[in-house]
Protein backbone atom coordinates (compact mmCIF):
# COMPACT_ATOMS: atom_id res chain seq x y z
CA UNK A 1 0.00 0.00 0.00
CA UNK A 2 2.89 2.24 0.81
CA UNK A 3 4.81 1.30 -2.27
CA UNK A 4 1.81 1.86 -4.55
CA UNK A 5 1.37 5.53 -2.77
CA UNK A 6 4.94 6.46 -3.46
CA UNK A 7 5.09 5.80 -6.93
CA UNK A 8 1.90 7.63 -7.25
CA UNK A 9 3.27 10.23 -5.32
CA UNK A 10 6.86 10.27 -8.12
CA UNK A 11 4.14 10.27 -10.67
CA UNK A 12 2.81 13.24 -9.61
CA UNK A 13 5.85 15.09 -9.12
CA UNK A 14 8.10 14.14 -11.98
CA UNK A 15 8.40 16.93 -14.50
CA UNK A 16 6.60 17.49 -17.67
CA UNK A 17 9.44 15.98 -20.68
CA UNK A 18 10.52 18.77 -22.11
CA UNK A 19 12.06 19.83 -25.83
CA UNK A 20 15.90 19.81 -26.26
CA UNK A 21 17.47 22.35 -28.27
CA UNK A 22 17.94 21.33 -31.77
CA UNK A 23 15.20 18.54 -31.81
CA UNK A 24 13.67 20.06 -34.62
CA UNK A 25 17.02 20.53 -36.97
CA UNK A 26 16.00 18.09 -39.20
CA UNK A 27 12.74 19.01 -39.82
CA UNK A 28 13.80 22.78 -40.04
CA UNK A 29 16.23 21.50 -43.02
CA UNK A 30 13.76 19.97 -45.17
CA UNK A 31 11.31 22.88 -44.54
CA UNK A 32 14.32 25.18 -45.66
CA UNK A 33 14.77 22.86 -48.76
CA UNK A 34 11.09 23.65 -49.79
CA UNK A 35 10.47 27.14 -48.79
CA UNK A 36 13.52 27.73 -51.02
CA UNK A 37 11.99 26.46 -54.18
CA UNK A 38 10.83 29.96 -55.51
CA UNK A 39 14.59 31.18 -55.32
CA UNK A 40 15.53 28.60 -57.58
CA UNK A 41 16.22 28.35 -61.26
CA UNK A 42 13.12 27.55 -62.62
CA UNK A 43 12.55 25.77 -66.30
CA UNK A 44 10.83 28.02 -68.64
CA UNK A 45 9.13 26.88 -71.64
CA UNK A 46 10.96 26.75 -74.65
CA UNK A 47 10.67 29.89 -77.41
CA UNK A 48 8.99 29.47 -80.50
CA UNK A 49 10.83 32.39 -82.18
CA UNK A 50 13.51 30.59 -84.34
CA UNK A 51 10.49 28.33 -85.64
CA UNK A 52 8.78 31.28 -86.98
CA UNK A 53 11.69 33.13 -87.97
CA UNK A 54 12.26 30.00 -90.30
CA UNK A 55 8.31 29.73 -91.25
CA UNK A 56 8.65 33.19 -92.35
CA UNK A 57 11.36 32.62 -94.91
CA UNK A 58 9.45 29.89 -96.31
CA UNK A 59 6.62 31.85 -96.88
CA UNK A 60 8.74 34.76 -98.55
CA UNK A 61 10.25 32.72 -100.79
CA UNK A 62 6.74 31.14 -101.58
CA UNK A 63 5.33 34.65 -102.35
CA UNK A 64 8.66 35.28 -104.57
CA UNK A 65 7.88 32.66 -106.78
CA UNK A 66 3.91 33.03 -107.36
CA UNK A 67 2.68 34.78 -110.00
CA UNK A 68 1.10 37.83 -110.00
CA UNK A 69 -2.37 37.04 -110.10
CA UNK A 70 -2.22 35.71 -106.63
CA UNK A 71 0.06 38.25 -105.28
CA UNK A 72 -2.10 41.14 -106.23
CA UNK A 73 -4.63 39.83 -103.66
CA UNK A 74 -2.38 41.22 -100.98
CA UNK A 75 -1.26 44.67 -102.75
CA UNK A 76 -1.88 47.89 -100.46
CA UNK A 77 -4.75 49.64 -102.25
CA UNK A 78 -2.74 52.80 -102.17
CA UNK A 79 0.76 54.39 -100.73
CA UNK A 80 0.70 54.36 -97.33
CA UNK A 81 -2.86 52.12 -96.69
CA UNK A 82 -2.69 48.83 -95.02
CA UNK A 83 -2.68 45.45 -97.03
CA UNK A 84 -6.30 44.35 -97.16
CA UNK A 85 -7.29 41.62 -94.59
CA UNK A 86 -9.22 38.12 -95.62
CA UNK A 87 -12.90 38.77 -96.86
CA UNK A 88 -14.67 35.50 -97.45
CA UNK A 89 -16.25 34.57 -101.19
CA UNK A 90 -20.26 34.61 -100.88
CA UNK A 91 -20.94 32.14 -97.91
CA UNK A 92 -18.05 30.08 -98.31
CA UNK A 93 -14.99 30.67 -95.57
CA UNK A 94 -12.01 29.49 -96.70
CA UNK A 95 -10.37 28.41 -93.39
CA UNK A 96 -6.73 27.41 -94.69
CA UNK A 97 -6.57 31.23 -96.59
CA UNK A 98 -8.39 32.64 -93.76
CA UNK A 99 -6.01 31.09 -90.71
CA UNK A 100 -2.95 32.22 -92.96
CA UNK A 101 -3.79 35.30 -94.55
CA UNK A 102 -2.16 37.62 -92.01
CA UNK A 103 0.89 35.63 -92.24
CA UNK A 104 0.78 35.77 -96.13
CA UNK A 105 0.14 40.03 -95.79
CA UNK A 106 3.50 40.10 -93.01
CA UNK A 107 5.52 37.40 -95.96
CA UNK A 108 4.61 40.51 -98.69
CA UNK A 109 5.89 43.46 -96.08
CA UNK A 110 9.28 41.77 -95.70
CA UNK A 111 9.18 41.41 -99.53
CA UNK A 112 8.78 45.30 -99.94
CA UNK A 113 11.84 45.82 -97.60
CA UNK A 114 14.42 44.21 -99.78
CA UNK A 115 12.85 44.58 -103.30
CA UNK A 116 16.44 46.25 -103.77
CA UNK A 117 18.28 43.62 -102.72
CA UNK A 118 16.40 40.51 -103.88
CA UNK A 119 17.68 39.11 -100.94
CA UNK A 120 15.22 36.04 -100.13
CA UNK A 121 16.22 35.13 -104.13
CA UNK A 122 19.58 35.63 -103.80
CA UNK A 123 19.36 33.44 -100.77
CA UNK A 124 17.72 30.85 -102.42
CA UNK A 125 20.43 31.17 -105.23
CA UNK A 126 17.42 31.51 -107.79
CA UNK A 127 18.10 35.42 -108.66
CA UNK A 128 18.12 35.69 -112.68
CA UNK A 129 16.28 32.49 -113.12
CA UNK A 130 13.83 32.68 -115.98
CA UNK A 131 9.29 32.79 -115.47
CA UNK A 132 9.09 29.09 -116.15
CA UNK A 133 12.23 27.80 -114.29
CA UNK A 134 10.40 29.97 -111.09
CA UNK A 135 7.27 28.09 -111.88
CA UNK A 136 8.99 25.19 -111.85
CA UNK A 137 10.80 25.85 -108.76
CA UNK A 138 7.62 27.02 -107.38
CA UNK A 139 5.99 22.98 -107.81
CA UNK A 140 8.96 22.02 -106.21
CA UNK A 141 8.35 24.03 -103.03
CA UNK A 142 4.75 23.69 -102.61
CA UNK A 143 4.62 20.67 -100.77
CA UNK A 144 8.01 21.91 -98.52
CA UNK A 145 6.04 25.36 -97.70
CA UNK A 146 2.64 23.45 -96.66
CA UNK A 147 4.37 20.60 -94.67
CA UNK A 148 6.37 23.39 -92.59
CA UNK A 149 2.42 25.65 -92.38
CA UNK A 150 1.47 22.18 -90.71
CA UNK A 151 3.87 21.94 -88.55
CA UNK A 152 4.33 25.47 -87.45
CA UNK A 153 0.34 25.18 -86.61
CA UNK A 154 0.50 22.42 -84.33
CA UNK A 155 3.87 23.98 -82.79
CA UNK A 156 1.52 27.54 -82.14
CA UNK A 157 -2.15 26.03 -81.80
CA UNK A 158 -0.65 25.15 -78.02
CA UNK A 159 0.15 28.83 -77.05
CA UNK A 160 -2.99 29.56 -74.45
CA UNK A 161 -1.67 26.27 -72.73
CA UNK A 162 2.09 27.09 -73.45
CA UNK A 163 1.26 30.41 -70.56
CA UNK A 164 0.48 27.96 -67.86
CA UNK A 165 4.13 26.09 -68.31
CA UNK A 166 6.15 29.47 -68.08
CA UNK A 167 8.89 29.81 -65.54
CA UNK A 168 6.78 32.52 -64.15
CA UNK A 169 3.45 30.56 -63.50
CA UNK A 170 5.83 27.73 -61.66
CA UNK A 171 7.19 29.96 -59.49
CA UNK A 172 4.01 31.64 -58.56
CA UNK A 173 2.52 27.85 -57.90
CA UNK A 174 5.85 27.60 -55.44
CA UNK A 175 5.05 31.52 -53.69
CA UNK A 176 1.54 30.62 -53.10
CA UNK A 177 3.10 26.53 -51.12
CA UNK A 178 5.38 29.23 -49.25
CA UNK A 179 3.64 32.22 -48.26
CA UNK A 180 0.14 32.06 -49.61
CA UNK A 181 -1.41 35.07 -51.90
CA UNK A 182 -0.03 38.69 -52.62
CA UNK A 183 3.76 37.71 -51.16
CA UNK A 184 5.69 37.52 -54.60
CA UNK A 185 9.34 37.76 -51.40
CA UNK A 186 10.07 37.35 -48.12
CA UNK A 187 10.31 40.89 -47.35
CA UNK A 188 7.05 41.26 -48.33
CA UNK A 189 5.51 38.98 -45.70
CA UNK A 190 3.74 40.94 -42.97
CA UNK A 191 1.82 40.07 -39.72
CA UNK A 192 -1.49 40.59 -42.06
CA UNK A 193 -0.47 38.83 -44.40
CA UNK A 194 0.82 35.67 -42.39
CA UNK A 195 -3.07 35.57 -40.41
CA UNK A 196 -4.79 35.72 -43.90
CA UNK A 197 -2.92 33.49 -45.61
CA UNK A 198 -3.54 31.15 -42.95
CA UNK A 199 -6.90 30.87 -41.44
CA UNK A 200 -7.11 34.18 -39.57
CA UNK A 201 -5.75 32.35 -36.16
CA UNK A 202 -5.72 34.66 -33.37
CA UNK A 203 -3.52 32.92 -31.41
CA UNK A 204 -0.63 30.61 -31.81
CA UNK A 205 -2.29 27.50 -30.18
CA UNK A 206 -5.24 27.93 -33.28
CA UNK A 207 -2.09 28.45 -35.77
CA UNK A 208 -0.25 25.54 -34.90
CA UNK A 209 -2.68 23.08 -33.45
CA UNK A 210 -3.01 20.95 -30.23
CA UNK A 211 -2.60 17.74 -28.52
CA UNK A 212 -6.58 17.17 -28.19
CA UNK A 213 -6.49 16.90 -31.48
CA UNK A 214 -6.71 20.61 -32.89
CA UNK A 215 -5.85 20.25 -36.30
CA UNK A 216 -3.58 23.52 -37.73
CA UNK A 217 -5.29 26.21 -39.52
CA UNK A 218 -1.42 26.68 -41.71
CA UNK A 219 -1.82 26.88 -44.87
CA UNK A 220 1.79 28.08 -45.72
CA UNK A 221 5.11 26.28 -45.39
CA UNK A 222 6.12 29.79 -44.01
CA UNK A 223 3.48 29.05 -40.96
CA UNK A 224 4.93 25.45 -40.20
CA UNK A 225 8.06 26.60 -40.31
CA UNK A 226 6.74 29.20 -37.46
CA UNK A 227 5.54 26.98 -35.58
CA UNK A 228 8.06 24.28 -36.11
CA UNK A 229 11.15 26.28 -35.44
CA UNK A 230 10.08 30.01 -33.33
CA UNK A 231 10.15 29.93 -29.39
CA UNK A 232 7.93 31.84 -26.84
CA UNK A 233 9.42 35.00 -26.11
CA UNK A 234 8.22 33.94 -22.73
CA UNK A 235 10.69 31.06 -22.47
CA UNK A 236 14.27 32.14 -21.42
CA UNK A 237 13.66 35.63 -23.13
CA UNK A 238 12.42 33.71 -26.29
CA UNK A 239 16.59 31.92 -26.33
CA UNK A 240 14.89 28.30 -26.99
CA UNK A 241 16.11 27.01 -30.31
CA UNK A 242 14.88 23.59 -31.91
CA UNK A 243 16.27 24.62 -34.99
CA UNK A 244 19.43 26.16 -35.37
CA UNK A 245 21.43 28.11 -32.94
CA UNK A 246 22.28 31.15 -35.22
CA UNK A 247 17.71 32.19 -34.96
CA UNK A 248 17.45 35.21 -33.56
CA UNK A 249 15.48 35.75 -30.31
CA UNK A 250 12.02 35.13 -30.63
CA UNK A 251 9.69 38.04 -30.25
CA UNK A 252 6.40 36.59 -30.45
CA UNK A 253 3.76 35.05 -27.49
CA UNK A 254 1.63 32.47 -28.17
CA UNK A 255 -0.97 34.59 -26.52
CA UNK A 256 -1.74 36.67 -29.64
CA UNK A 257 0.88 35.95 -32.25
CA UNK A 258 2.36 39.73 -32.15
CA UNK A 259 5.80 39.72 -34.55
CA UNK A 260 4.86 36.22 -36.05
CA UNK A 261 6.05 37.85 -39.07
CA UNK A 262 9.28 38.98 -37.49
CA UNK A 263 10.14 35.43 -35.91
CA UNK A 264 9.22 33.62 -39.23
CA UNK A 265 11.10 36.37 -41.33
CA UNK A 266 14.72 35.51 -39.32
CA UNK A 267 13.87 31.80 -39.28
CA UNK A 268 13.82 31.30 -42.87
CA UNK A 269 17.05 34.14 -43.62
CA UNK A 270 18.84 31.35 -41.69
CA UNK A 271 17.56 28.50 -44.16
CA UNK A 272 21.16 27.16 -46.37
CA UNK A 273 20.91 28.56 -49.85
CA UNK A 274 19.14 26.42 -52.55
CA UNK A 275 21.25 24.59 -55.33
CA UNK A 276 22.32 26.59 -58.59
CA UNK A 277 20.95 24.02 -60.53
CA UNK A 278 17.94 24.49 -62.72
CA UNK A 279 14.76 22.76 -60.68
CA UNK A 280 12.79 19.75 -61.62
CA UNK A 281 9.79 18.41 -60.47
CA UNK A 282 11.81 15.40 -58.98
CA UNK A 283 13.66 17.59 -56.63
CA UNK A 284 10.20 19.08 -55.60
CA UNK A 285 8.60 15.99 -55.05
CA UNK A 286 11.42 14.41 -53.31
CA UNK A 287 11.45 17.34 -50.53
CA UNK A 288 7.92 17.40 -50.12
CA UNK A 289 7.77 13.44 -49.39
CA UNK A 290 11.17 13.55 -47.22
CA UNK A 291 9.30 16.49 -45.13
CA UNK A 292 6.13 14.01 -44.73
CA UNK A 293 8.17 11.42 -43.97
CA UNK A 294 9.11 13.34 -40.79
CA UNK A 295 5.39 13.21 -39.56
CA UNK A 296 4.87 11.20 -36.64
CA UNK A 297 1.51 9.19 -36.04
CA UNK A 298 0.08 9.15 -32.88
CA UNK A 299 -3.57 8.23 -32.12
CA UNK A 300 -6.08 9.89 -33.52
CA UNK A 301 -3.26 13.30 -34.79
CA UNK A 302 0.07 13.16 -37.21
CA UNK A 303 2.41 15.33 -35.64
CA UNK A 304 5.49 17.00 -37.15
CA UNK A 305 7.73 18.60 -34.59
CA UNK A 306 7.86 18.18 -30.71
CA UNK A 307 4.60 17.90 -28.82
CA UNK A 308 4.95 16.96 -25.09
CA UNK A 309 1.91 18.49 -23.27
CA UNK A 310 -1.00 20.09 -24.19
CA UNK A 311 -0.07 22.09 -27.39
CA UNK A 312 2.38 23.89 -30.26
CA UNK A 313 2.72 27.40 -28.23
CA UNK A 314 6.46 27.84 -28.63
CA UNK A 315 7.37 26.53 -24.89
CA UNK A 316 10.04 23.58 -24.46
CA UNK A 317 7.94 22.33 -21.72
CA UNK A 318 4.46 21.90 -24.11
CA UNK A 319 5.35 21.92 -28.15
CA UNK A 320 7.45 23.71 -30.91
CA UNK A 321 4.97 21.41 -33.46
CA UNK A 322 2.05 21.55 -35.68
CA UNK A 323 -0.81 19.23 -35.30
CA UNK A 324 -3.19 17.24 -37.96
CA UNK A 325 -6.47 15.88 -36.81
CA UNK A 326 -6.79 11.95 -38.30
CA UNK A 327 -9.60 10.95 -35.74
CA UNK A 328 -12.08 10.51 -38.96
CA UNK A 329 -10.98 9.93 -42.62
CA UNK A 330 -12.41 13.06 -43.29
CA UNK A 331 -9.87 15.12 -41.11
CA UNK A 332 -6.93 13.67 -43.07
CA UNK A 333 -8.08 16.16 -45.97
CA UNK A 334 -6.47 19.42 -43.55
CA UNK A 335 -3.17 17.42 -44.77
CA UNK A 336 -3.56 15.06 -47.85
CA UNK A 337 -5.40 18.23 -49.99
CA UNK A 338 -3.42 21.46 -47.41
CA UNK A 339 -3.07 24.32 -49.86
CA UNK A 340 0.87 24.07 -49.63
CA UNK A 341 0.95 20.71 -50.54
CA UNK A 342 -1.64 21.16 -53.48
CA UNK A 343 0.60 23.75 -54.53
CA UNK A 344 3.50 22.11 -54.61
CA UNK A 345 2.31 19.32 -56.43
CA UNK A 346 0.63 21.39 -59.16
CA UNK A 347 3.95 22.93 -59.45
CA UNK A 348 6.22 19.94 -60.12
CA UNK A 349 3.69 18.64 -62.64
CA UNK A 350 3.50 21.73 -64.30
CA UNK A 351 7.45 21.86 -64.42
CA UNK A 352 7.04 17.88 -65.59
CA UNK A 353 4.34 18.87 -68.46
CA UNK A 354 6.98 21.76 -69.82
CA UNK A 355 9.50 18.97 -70.03
CA UNK A 356 6.97 16.91 -72.74
CA UNK A 357 6.26 20.13 -74.14
CA UNK A 358 9.81 21.70 -74.86
CA UNK A 359 10.69 17.98 -76.05
CA UNK A 360 7.42 18.59 -78.69
CA UNK A 361 8.76 22.29 -79.45
CA UNK A 362 12.04 21.16 -80.07
CA UNK A 363 11.56 18.48 -82.27
CA UNK A 364 8.87 20.73 -84.32
CA UNK A 365 11.39 23.97 -84.05
CA UNK A 366 13.96 20.97 -85.89
CA UNK A 367 11.63 20.15 -88.49
CA UNK A 368 10.66 23.81 -89.56
CA UNK A 369 14.84 24.35 -89.59
CA UNK A 370 15.07 21.21 -91.88
CA UNK A 371 12.28 22.47 -94.11
CA UNK A 372 13.51 25.85 -94.58
CA UNK A 373 17.11 24.66 -95.75
CA UNK A 374 15.22 22.48 -98.32
CA UNK A 375 13.01 25.20 -99.32
CA UNK A 376 16.06 27.48 -99.96
CA UNK A 377 18.13 24.17 -101.70
CA UNK A 378 15.71 23.98 -104.77
CA UNK A 379 18.04 25.16 -107.22
CA UNK A 380 20.18 22.00 -107.24
CA UNK A 381 16.75 19.92 -107.50
CA UNK A 382 15.80 22.28 -110.25
CA UNK A 383 19.24 21.03 -112.26
CA UNK A 384 19.04 17.62 -111.35
CA UNK A 385 15.26 17.33 -112.77
CA UNK A 386 15.94 18.47 -116.21
CA UNK A 387 19.18 16.65 -116.37
CA UNK A 388 16.93 13.72 -115.90
CA UNK A 389 14.00 14.71 -118.50
CA UNK A 390 16.97 15.61 -120.96
CA UNK A 391 18.23 11.50 -120.41
CA UNK A 392 15.05 10.12 -120.59
CA UNK A 393 14.18 11.95 -123.72
CA UNK A 394 17.91 10.42 -125.53
CA UNK A 395 16.58 7.04 -124.51
CA UNK A 396 13.16 7.00 -125.57
CA UNK A 397 12.45 5.66 -128.95
CA UNK A 398 11.26 7.94 -131.40
CA UNK A 399 8.02 7.19 -132.51
CA UNK A 400 7.72 6.67 -136.35
CA UNK A 401 5.14 7.98 -138.45
CA UNK A 402 2.75 5.94 -140.22
CA UNK A 403 3.78 4.95 -143.53
CA UNK A 404 1.54 6.76 -146.21
CA UNK A 405 1.25 3.33 -147.88
CA UNK A 406 -0.71 2.01 -144.96
CA UNK A 407 -2.41 4.49 -143.95
CA UNK A 408 -6.62 3.61 -144.16
CA UNK A 409 -8.13 6.01 -146.01
CA UNK A 410 -5.74 4.78 -149.29
CA UNK A 411 -6.54 1.32 -149.20
CA UNK A 412 -10.62 2.64 -148.70
CA UNK A 413 -9.84 4.85 -151.75
CA UNK A 414 -8.93 1.42 -153.65
CA UNK A 415 -11.60 -0.34 -152.87
CA UNK A 416 -14.55 2.07 -153.37
CA UNK A 417 -13.84 2.14 -157.06
CA UNK A 418 -15.76 -0.94 -158.67
CA UNK A 419 -14.94 -0.41 -162.72
CA UNK A 420 -11.76 -1.92 -163.84
CA UNK A 421 -11.27 1.05 -165.73
CA UNK A 422 -11.54 3.65 -163.27
CA UNK A 423 -9.44 1.28 -160.93
CA UNK A 424 -6.66 0.66 -163.80
CA UNK A 425 -6.25 5.09 -163.65
CA UNK A 426 -5.56 4.72 -159.95
CA UNK A 427 -2.18 2.41 -160.89
CA UNK A 428 -0.15 1.98 -160.01
CA UNK A 429 -1.43 2.30 -156.04
CA UNK A 430 -4.77 0.60 -157.34
CA UNK A 431 -4.36 -2.54 -158.67
CA UNK A 432 -7.59 -4.35 -160.13
CA UNK A 433 -7.54 -8.50 -159.68
CA UNK A 434 -10.94 -9.63 -161.06
CA UNK A 435 -11.30 -9.79 -165.32
CA UNK A 436 -14.59 -8.00 -165.13
CA UNK A 437 -17.12 -5.20 -163.51
CA UNK A 438 -19.55 -7.66 -162.37
CA UNK A 439 -16.86 -10.09 -160.89
CA UNK A 440 -17.21 -7.80 -158.06
CA UNK A 441 -14.84 -4.90 -156.11
CA UNK A 442 -11.79 -6.32 -157.18
CA UNK A 443 -10.05 -3.01 -156.92
CA UNK A 444 -7.19 -3.50 -153.99
CA UNK A 445 -4.74 -0.90 -152.68
CA UNK A 446 -1.24 -2.24 -154.19
CA UNK A 447 1.09 -2.17 -151.33
CA UNK A 448 4.22 -2.50 -152.92
CA UNK A 449 3.58 0.46 -155.27
CA UNK A 450 1.99 2.63 -152.41
CA UNK A 451 5.42 2.06 -150.30
CA UNK A 452 7.87 2.88 -153.18
CA UNK A 453 5.44 6.29 -153.67
CA UNK A 454 5.63 7.25 -149.81
CA UNK A 455 9.28 6.36 -149.87
CA UNK A 456 9.87 8.75 -152.80
CA UNK A 457 7.42 11.56 -151.95
CA UNK A 458 9.51 11.08 -148.00
CA UNK A 459 12.75 11.81 -149.94
CA UNK A 460 10.85 14.67 -151.60
CA UNK A 461 9.44 16.80 -149.23
CA UNK A 462 6.10 14.71 -148.64
CA UNK A 463 4.71 15.88 -151.79
CA UNK A 464 3.11 12.50 -152.37
CA UNK A 465 -0.26 13.68 -152.28
CA UNK A 466 0.01 16.54 -154.75
CA UNK A 467 1.49 13.82 -156.88
CA UNK A 468 -1.35 11.44 -156.87
CA UNK A 469 -4.60 13.32 -156.28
Amino acid sequence: MLLTFAATLLLIRRPVQSINAGDNGNLFLDLCALVALPTRKIPEVSSRTPAAADFQEILKLNATLSDEKWRKKFEKPAEGKDRPKYEQAGATVDEKQKLRWDAWTKAEDDLDKEKDTKATLKKAGIDGYTDHEQKELSALLQPIAEEAAAAYLQLTTAGAADQQLTAAAIKTKLLRAVYGDGVTQLSELTLNKLKENNGNPTSRTLLCGADTPVTTTAKTLAAIIYCICAGDKGDGSGNFKACANDIPDAESTSANLNNAHTDTAAIISKCPDGPSTELTAGEILTSLATFLGRGTAKTNKIIFGQLTNTDCNGSSQSGLCVVYKTTAKSDTAALTKAEWRTQLLEAAELIAEQKRRNAEIKKLTNRVADLKKQAFNLQPQLQLKKKIQQAFNQLSPKVQPISSAHKPQHKEECEAINKAAQCREKHPKCEWKGENDDDGPHCKLNTTAAEQIATQAGANGGNEEKNNG
